[in-house]
């Protein structure tokens, strides 16, 4: 009789054993993976304080659960990013790199005034101390076609941080104004050739008093 009681007692044993201890492994695991550290890198032009507060949601989340798709979700409002990584530290640290547009320029629109970006990417402005030496943009439509002249004379121009003001104008031509205030009037074929020719001679003593040096005119420097 003992020997059936025995048997009997001891898969409801085992049964309770196994329960008792896979719910504390459970729980031991959830508090042991928590969020509790989240660091964020590559911040500039982002609010961070904002940005933080948004991630501060995962604070307290299993770290085994979340992943770079639920980070995106969190950023997708903010303008700036352009992509996002995830580390994970365990057990309960979580590191956010964010790579972010890069500023061109600062647009002007019918009194709007507007960033824009690498990737074509127009941002509605806001005042960022972190913008740096951008040039001022003006011109009717002049967003459609800057960022291609951006890239053009980034690649022939080495001192980007001179150039305080681009003007398009309709007939697909620029102005280039330097902080210096000498004004560059480009054609508008072949102005990469004209761009050259202004950084041969701007330097030389003979060019020094001349403030605008136009070459609109096919084979001819304007000096003024």
């Amino acid at each position: 009789m003992k020997t059936k009681k025995s048997l009997f007692l001891w898969p409801i044993l085992f049964i309770f054993l196994t329960t008792y201890y896979a719910d504390s492994s459970k729980k031991i695991n959830k508090k042991f993976f928590m969020v509790e550290n989240i660091q964020i890198k590559g911040v500039i032009y982002t609010d961070f304080n904002k940005i933080k507060n948004n991630f501060d949601i995962f604070k307290g989340n299993n770290i085994i659960f979340i992943n770079k798709e639920k980070i995106k979700r969190v950023v997708s409002d903010f303008e700036f990013i352009k992509e996002i990584k995830l580390k994970k530290i365990y057990p309960n640290s979580i590191i956010i790199n964010i790579l972010e547009y890069e500023p061109l320029g600062i647009f002007y629109k019918e009194e709007t005034k507007f960033i824009l970006t690498e990737k074509k990417i127009l941002i509605k402005w806001r005042d960022l101390e972190s913008l740096g030496d951008i040039p001022l943009v003006y011109g009717l439509n002049a967003e459609n076609f800057f960022y291609d002249f951006y890239k053009n004379i980034k690649n022939i121009y080495p001192n980007m941080h001179e150039i305080k003001q681009l003007n398009y104008y309709k007939i697909n031509r620029w102005d280039i104004i330097l902080k210096n205030d000498k004004v560059i009037k480009l054609p508008s074929k072949n102005y990469e050739k004209s761009l050259q020719k202004f950084l041969q001679i701007n330097e030389k003593e003979e060019f020094s008093k001349f403030k605008v040096f136009d070459f609109r005119v096919k084979d001819q420097l304007i000096l003024k």
